[in-house]
């Protein structure tokens, strides 16, 4: 959060904060991709990237549908992204 001084509001969303470059494209998108390959729904992390995403260049995770665009999910450390099909 950014400190303001508008009226009544105090704080805002800082989009350049840490958790929009780091924390969704290699924290929570690599755990929604672990759960599609071990077979776990992640409804409350898709809701978290979704949320977070429409402050962010890029778009992991397609909000209708709930699964990942392609080109997204190549700009982060998902395992998927390198091949990591399997649990195995």
């Amino acid at each position: 959060m950014k400190k303001i001084a508008k009226g009544d509001v105090l704080v805002k969303l800082n989009h350049k904060a840490r958790f929009f470059s780091e924390d969704i494209p290699y924290g929570l998108v690599i755990l929604k991709d672990i759960g599609n390959i071990v077979g776990v729904a992640t409804p409350n992390m898709t809701k978290c990237i979704v949320f977070h995403q429409q402050y962010m260049d890029t778009k992991f995770v397609e909000p209708s549908t709930g699964e990942f665009i392609p080109e997204g999910l190549a700009s982060s450390g998902a395992p998927s992204t390198y091949g990591i099909k399997t649990i195995e």
